[in-house]
Formats: structure tokens, sequence, C-alpha cells
């Protein structure tokens, strides 16, 4: 009988040739290894990170056909053994250089590469700025019109940030404690709004053109810290801030010694801001229409037209989104030479009747988004009346 050879599962000898046809061991158990390790790879991180790992684990990849698989470098899902799932923390990519890494169950084997940093950060969505506007009040004796109660218990629900007061917010009584009272009695009355900052420009009726109660005009807004930041003789009546992505500037149309009048020393100042903005939305205020609509035709920015004209031209270069103003008592929305104009001064004075204008008490809102910068008009059955877009 023949005897059968013990395998000892040793290498051959260099100097035994190999038979035709038998499989060396030594070459049998390291492709079996490799298939194991390629196998878990797989299964494990995916394709393209399966080739790393065999790499690092000291085996290469083998040509599709030489004994071996082919180690895909397409994209695989990642797949994670069944735990319990226990959130780890997720870091957001930013601009430094962070890379970006998502959450996973805890105990599962997860594939890292390096991830090139972001250009720019990721688009985190932000609150709307919302500007609210009333003109034109005009207290009715002590106290505010109850239609101006009204449109502030209307206006809460759209949460402004500012409220800007085209003037004649007051109708200036004959002393210094009747008109402190009217003040009191109108902050009173818009409390409803707050934390709005209240933002005013100064109209002919919030002095009646008594220089004594100019002061009291101040004193009045003293809460809100206006800007001091305008031209000598107009501190606080003429300023300028950012709100947000808004440039708001306001000058002052009725000084008490001269009405209707921005006078050259507002007008240099306001071109020296304007060509200093860097917001992408700029909106100027006053109580003076530059265009009157109705009765007012002479009796506002016209009455002193190379200043009117100098003013609009300024508007026109430094590219403005909108000039809001009040004097005249309805809504009405005009354009000259690519420039807005909107008279918004209806929000509780009697109306101006038989002009072609909007016959309606109301308040305007504006709301800068990512949208750009839009308008609404509601009037005080909380109806919308107007709606656009300044930009």
């Amino acid at each position: 009988m023949r005897r059968l050879k013990k395998n000892t599962g040793l290498p051959k000898s260099s100097s035994e040739p190999e038979r035709k046809g038998e499989t060396n061991p030594s070459e049998m158990k390291l492709t079996t290894r490799r298939r194991f390790l390629n196998r878990v790879a797989v299964l494990a991180l995916g394709g393209a990170a399966s080739l790393n790992w065999l790499t690092a684990c000291g085996e290469t990849s083998t040509p599709a056909g030489a004994g071996s698989t082919a180690v895909s470098l397409s994209p695989s899902p990642i797949t994670t053994a069944p735990t319990t799932p226990t959130p780890l923390s997720t870091t957001i990519a930013t601009t430094t250089g962070s890379v970006a890494t998502t959450s996973v169950p805890a105990g599962s084997v997860v594939a890292t590469t390096s991830v090139p940093a972001l250009s720019t950060a990721t688009a985190v969505p932000v609150k709307p700025l919302k500007l609210l506007v009333f003109g034109d009040v005009r207290t009715d004796g002590p106290k505010p019109p109850e239609v101006y109660n009204k449109l502030v218990q209307l206006a809460t629900a759209e949460k402004p940030d500012v409220v800007l007061l085209v003037g004649d917010i007051i109708n200036a009584g004959n002393s210094k404690i009747v008109v402190k009272n009217q003040w009191a009695n109108f902050r009173e009355a818009t409390a409803p709004l707050a934390p709005a900052r209240l933002l005013p420009t100064i109209g002919n009726h919030d002095t009646n053109f008594m220089d004594w109660a100019e002061p009291l005009y101040l004193e009045a807004f003293a809460p809100d810290k206006l800007p001091t930041n305008g031209p000598e003789n107009y501190l606080g009546e003429a300023y300028s801030l950012d709100l947000g992505p808004i440039h708001l500037v306001t000058v002052a149309s009725e000084m008490p010694a001269h009405p209707h009048r921005l006078g050259t020393q507002q007008l240099a100042w306001l071109e020296k801001d304007l060509s200093a903005n860097t917001q992408p939305y700029t909106l100027v205020m006053s109580h003076d229409p530059a265009y009157p609509f109705g009765p007012h035709k002479g009796s506002s920015l016209d009455a002193y037209k190379g200043e009117r004209d100098t003013f609009w031209n300024l508007l026109k270069k430094y590219k403005v989104n909108a000039f809001i103003c009040g004097h005249e008592h309805f809504y009405v929305r005009t354009q000259h030479e690519g420039i807005t104009q909107i008279i918004a001064g209806a929000s509780g004075s009697s109306l101006y009747l038989g002009y072609g204008a909007g016959e309606f008490q109301m308040y305007m809102l504006l709301t800068v988004t990512a949208n750009g910068l839009n308008a609404k008009v509601v009037d005080s059955n909380g109806k919308e009346r107007d709606t656009f877009n300044l930009g």
C-alpha cells in the first residue's frame, strides 16, 4: 500500500519542485487572509475606505482576476452594528477649516476622511428686521386719538424692532405742562409695542412753531437715545444710524425757526453721511414731502425748490431705496426720477379727502429678510392695502 505523505503545513523547501496543479499552502493562507480582511473592511467601512484600511494592515489590493476580489473605489453606505443609539456631539464646519462630522450611534466604526474647509460659512436663518411706520398721529387734546390706539393694538402682532414716527406726533398745546403731558400720554399709548425703539422726525405740530417746545420734543425721546451725529444746531433732530442692513437717515424739515426747509448745512452733512454708507439698504425720513400730492403743495420741501432738488439729486446719486414722509393726511406711494416717495401721514389725524390718495388710517411695516426689503400697508381694520418691494 502506498504511504501518503503527511502535510505539515510548512512551506516546501526551495529545492523541492512544486507539482503541477498543486496550491502553495502559504499562498492559500495569504489569499484567505486577504479575502477575510477585505470582507470585513467592505462591511464595516465601505469600498473607498476599505482600501486604505487594507493597506494599513499590511495588505495591498490585488487586481480582479488574480485570485482576490477587487476593492471598489465608489462610495458605499456606512453599515453600523445594531446597538442602542447614543448620540455623539456634532461639529459644524466653519471657515477656519474644521472638518464636518455627523452624529452616529456609539460603538459604530466610522470612516474619516479629510474634508476641505468651506469657503464661506453655512447660511444660518436670522430673525427678520421689522420697522413699523406711523405718521401724523396728532394728539386729540391731551391724548392720541382712539384710532391710533387701535392701530397700535393691530401692530403688536407684527412684533416690530423699531418704530419710525414721521412727525406731527402730537399737536402741541400752549404750555410746557400741557405739552409734557401730551408726550407722556403718547408714550403710554405706544407702550404695547415695547421693546421696540422709537425713532422720530420733527413735524410742524410737534412744536407749533414755539421755540420752547423744541427741547420738550427731544426730552420726550430721551429714553430712545437718539443719535447726536447730525450737524450742529440739529443734534437729535437730524441723525443717522445703522439698523442691521438698513442705513436710516433723518433730516429735519420742520424746525420752528425755518419750516419746510432743509438748509445748506443739513444738505452738506447728508451728502457726507450717504457717501460713507456701506449698508445694502438706505432709507431717508423727514416730515415734509419733497413732492407733495395734496393740499400742501407749496408748503412742503417744494417751498425751497433749489434745496429740494439738491436733496433729491443726493437720493438719486446714492441710490436711496425710499424717502418716507408725512405732513399730508393720507397714504400714497409715488416715484420721482427712479426714487420712491412714500407719504404715510394717516395714523390718527383727520384725513384729507378728494386727492386720489389712500383715504384710510394706516401703518406701514418694512421687513428685511433674505428676500430683500419688503413693505406692506395695513388699515385700521387690519386689511392690507398695499404691498411692494424696495430692494
